[in-house]
């Protein structure tokens, strides 16, 4: 047993003597294969860092050539004599149900947001697109039946006596969309906004708000017109807020000139639409005349921005009338007269977030600007003696806008009045005046989303001194759909 234990070892040798030559090659390959193995991913690993790198360096250059649009490169001409405002003030970054700040035209493009938050940019190029609005549904009760089931418009009340039976309603019709595009171009900052709701002619039709272009201090679009001052409009949580205020959305080809960082003078030529109403005494609801209007409307607006608010004054010159056929032959006869309008506006910061805005318009022919006298005819009729005259008008309203000590929760109250000076071609039930009152409690709990409940009460007085009234108790609900960081603290 012991001699067999011994033999093994002489076995082993024996064995490890008879690998062919064939067999110690292949052994080697392998070595040498495996050796080739360790230094191809060694040689691997080091091209991946110079990838990196190589791709670093190119990221670089691409910044360098295409820096983010930040809100000071959008500023051209920074060694220009005069110097623009660099931010907007306050008063345009009040929180507001509405986003209307945001759609408005500004001096040299200004953003309202320095930080520009939300944009983001087109591939590789200079261009900044965001995408914004908001989602919104309304949930009204009126007390009496309501002449607009959607937008509490004082002049739309009927007339007493009428049914004072409650009605409700909900829709989603003020819900909006929009996109902005900025760029910063050789020939000066370009914005490009568009904007959209469901007000129109159907229940969920689709209706569109703005679609304009601005390089630098130059706009061609549809947009707000330069007579109206969106700044100093409340904060409502009903669409359309106070009867008396100037509001009015078309097309025009306007210029602001800063004249300094304060000051500044806007030139506008805006669509003209004569809102005109003649009538047979026989037939008052029949149209006779044709509204025609020869030139467009012209807007001058001046307007003073301050840390703490604004001021502005606007005119607007314009030409309403229209033609119609003499009774009884085929003849027709055309008459125009002449409209003008002032509008003082502004909106004031009194005590630590809270403001006070107001609005004060009176003209002859500006009756398509005011809100509650929109489509009623009231830019012009017939005299006493037949002739032709621009409609006098008045529109205002103040209000105050209060934050609370409790975070979070912030009111407004609203007082409006809109009034018309009645002429002797105006029916008997044609507008007079209307009185617009509203209050309330807006809470945004928590980042985008807002809640807000308001009451409305308003009266109408018409031509022969008849009377309807109004009373509404509104709750909306608010998503944006972007919201800016500074307000989502």
């Amino acid at each position: 047993m012991k001699s067999g234990i011994t033999a093994l070892p002489a076995l082993f040798l024996i064995t490890l003597g008879t690998l062919t030559p064939a067999e110690t090659t292949q052994v080697a390959e392998f070595n040498d294969l495996r050796t080739q193995l360790e230094a191809l991913k060694e040689e691997q690993a080091r091209s991946l860092q110079r990838i990196e790198s190589l791709e670093k360096r190119i990221d670089a250059i691409e910044k360098a050539q295409h820096p983010p649009v930040a809100y000071t490169q959008l500023i051209p001409g920074a060694q220009a004599q005069v110097t623009p405002i660099t931010t907007a003030p306050q008063l345009q970054q009040r929180e507001l149900f509405s986003q209307d700040r945001t759609a408005a035209a500004r001096i040299d493009n200004v953003p309202l947001d320095p930080d520009m938050t939300g944009f983001f940019r087109l591939g590789n190029t200079p261009t900044m697109l965001r995408l914004g609005g908001y989602a919104k549904a309304d949930f009204i009760h009126d007390f009496k039946l309501p002449g607009n089931p959607d937008m509490f418009v004082t002049s739309s009340f009927p007339l007493e006596p009428a049914a004072s039976s409650n009605s409700s309603n909900i829709h989603i019709r003020q819900s909006r969309i929009s996109a902005e595009i900025r760029r910063q171009a050789d020939f000066g900052n370009l914005r490009a906004y568009f904007e959209g709701d469901f007000f129109g002619a159907g229940p969920t039709i689709f209706n569109l708000r703005h679609l304009y272009g601005q390089v630098h201090n130059f706009l061609v679009g549809w947009s707000f017109s330069a007579f109206m001052d969106i700044d100093s409009f409340p904060d409502t949580v009903d669409f359309e807020g106070p009867g008396g205020g100037v509001f009015l959305r078309q097309p025009e080809v306007r210029y602001t000139w800063p004249l300094t960082k304060a000051n500044s003078v806007a030139f506008s030529v805006e669509k003209p639409t004569t809102d005109i109403l003649v009538t047979n005494p026989n037939y008052p609801n029949i149209q006779l005349a044709t509204p025609t209007s020869p030139i467009p409307d012209f807007v001058v607006r001046y307007r003073y921005e301050d840390p703490r608010g604004h001021v502005q004054l606007g005119t607007v010159l314009r030409s309403v009338g229209g033609a119609a056929q003499v009774p009884g032959t085929t003849s027709f006869v055309t008459a125009h007269t002449f409209g003008w309008g002032l509008n003082l506006s502004g909106a004031w910061q009194t005590y630590g977030k809270d403001s006070i805005l107001f609005q004060l318009a009176y003209g002859r022919g500006i009756g398509r600007y005011i809100e509650d006298l929109v489509g009623l005819g009231a830019d012009a009729s017939l005299n006493a003696s037949k002739h032709l005259e621009a409609t006098p008008a008045l529109g205002t309203f103040f209000a105050y806008q209060h934050y609370w000590k409790k975070p979070n929760w912030r009111s407004t109250a609203t007082y409006g009045y809109a009034e018309v000076q009645n002429q002797a071609g105006h029916p008997a039930t044609f507008y007079h005046k209307t009185n617009y009152l509203s209050g309330n409690v807006i809470w945004n709990p928590v980042g985008s989303l807002n809640i807000g409940a308001e009451y409305m009460y308003g009266n109408l007085t018409v031509k022969d001194g008849s009377r309807g009234f109004g009373s509404r108790m509104q709750l909306s609900v608010q998503y944006d759909l972007f919201k800016w960081a500074r307000e989502a603290k």
